[in-house]
């Protein structure tokens, strides 16, 4: 996704554009996996149906078309949403983009000047293995916590908005391990 240079300040600069942790791709995988099982199921009883009844075999096997082609459209849904919906880091806000085609179009701002406190959240093995979680955000003049899910490295992530916020340089290497990418001026954070 094209990083939105047209609607920054004049002296606001993109630092990095990390997305989602690869591990919400999973549950959609292997939903996909099971229309496939579910289609070659249906395919193999199309076929055994059509020696006993040809009408009842056709129907069978347009069934199992349809759960194909459903299948296919909401795996590649939920690819579109995890390769658009981003999160861009720049020197003076954050920026969520949540997107899924037909459904949700959210762009929240974070001022990072604003910011009060930040805390992660990691429940769960899955979480505490791959490293991946919640980081929530208690900005001022708001009630409620503005929660970023699914954030890859949170530690680290915490550690590079604090950085920003106090006008520290960033550590090389934390984007890299973050999966991020940066344009050309903040490249070296990537080495």
């Amino acid at each position: 996704m094209p990083l939105p240079q047209n609607q920054l300040d004049p002296d606001e600069e993109v630092i990095a554009l990390l997305q989602e942790h690869w591990v919400t791709m999973v549950g959609p995988f292997f939903i996909y996996l099971l229309g496939w099982l579910f289609f070659f199921f249906f395919f193999f009883i199309a076929g055994l149906l059509k020696t006993v009844s040809l009408i009842a075999g056709f129907f069978v096997l347009i069934f199992a078309f349809c759960i194909l082609l459903v299948g296919h459209h909401f795996f590649f849904l939920y690819l579109i949403e995890y390769l658009v919906s981003s999160l861009i880091i720049t020197n003076k806000r954050l920026i969520e983009i949540r997107f899924f085609p037909f459904f949700l179009d959210d762009v929240s701002y974070i001022e990072i000047n604003q910011i009060h406190e930040i805390d992660k959240i990691k429940h769960g093995l899955l979480q505490n293995l791959l490293n991946y979680g919640e980081v929530c955000f208690n900005v001022l003049r708001r009630r409620e916590s503005i929660i970023f899910r699914n954030v890859r490295y949170p530690s680290k992530f915490i550690n590079m908005i604090e950085a920003i916020k106090v006008n520290k340089p960033l550590i090389k290497g934390d984007l890299k391990a973050m999966g991020a990418s940066c344009p050309k001026k903040y490249r070296y954070l990537l080495e």
